[in-house]
């Protein structure tokens, strides 16, 4: 692991000094994120120029840095810096800058959190930052909610059923990704989901309630699409007495 993993600087400087010391963080294992107004910064289009017309200079003092560009002369434009700036959370600020634009996370892209976040961020109320926070907020209340449902569904009294419902809500680290534009309460969101109709499956086999497990299992992975596969032997598991049952019996006995 790079020295300064973890560490995220917002960068927005020309000429030597600055991109240099930026350029150096990134390469030392920082997150660093350069801004510039609409048209580039100061050095967009200092000599030397390749071919194709792009500064070397610019090209060469920034490698390994992420960037986007804003309207800093707008009140909005520079709205967005300043949630981006004070945002928590390792990847918060660059979620809600690709939520705002709208634009592309890192790998694996997250385009289904990128474009609900997106959607978030026309409603007029908060700042940018928190219309987006509200996004894994919701997500997480859901999975609150879910987690009752399928403590209930395994015959859990009301009481327990809230008590592990809570518990999943306060603790630390499930607290924190509700609270920060992050894609993990979605993703918490869909697995339970999936959990709680592969155990109704199990009561009562329906065929739409397959079709909209494949649709959910489907959508899940345009959000964190390693995750959902490493928890794709639990559903399995959970729908396995009932697929067998609709399987022929020259099929299933691969499965004995």
């Amino acid at each position: 692991m790079s020295i300064l993993h973890g560490m995220r600087v917002f960068e927005s400087s020309a000429f030597v000094a600055l991109p240099l010391a930026g350029m150096q963080l990134a390469q030392m294992g920082a997150e660093v994120i350069r801004f510039d107004n609409l048209g580039g910064g100061l050095d967009h289009f200092r000599r030397p120029l390749a071919p194709n017309g792009e500064s070397l200079f610019w090209h060469g003092l920034n490698k390994g840095k992420k960037s986007f560009a804003v309207n800093l002369k707008s009140e909005k434009g520079r709205e967005l810096v300043s949630d981006l700036i004070t945002s928590d959370g390792e990847d918060s600020g660059l979620f809600i800058s690709v939520a705002h634009e709208p634009g592309i996370a890192h790998p694996p892209g997250y385009p289904l959190y990128t474009m609900l976040a997106h959607f978030f961020t026309w409603i007029p109320l908060g700042s940018i930052a928190e219309r987006v926070h509200a996004l894994s907020a919701i997500a997480g209340i859901s999975s609150c909610i879910l987690l009752f449902q399928i403590s209930r569904e395994l015959k859990a009294d009301s009481l327990s059923a809230l008590v592990a419902a809570s518990c999943l809500g306060v603790s630390s680290s499930f607290w924190y990704q509700a609270i920060t534009a992050e894609v993990y309460t979605l993703n918490t969101l869909f697995f339970l989901l999936l959990f709680l109709l592969g155990l109704k499956q199990q009561k009562e086999s329906i065929k739409w309630r397959w079709m909209v497990m494949a649709f959910i299992s489907g959508l899940s992975l345009t959000n964190h699409w390693p995750l959902m596969l490493i928890t794709a032997p639990a559903l399995f598991l959970i729908i396995l007495p009932q697929w067998k049952d609709s399987l022929p019996l020259s099929s299933c006995s691969f499965l004995e």
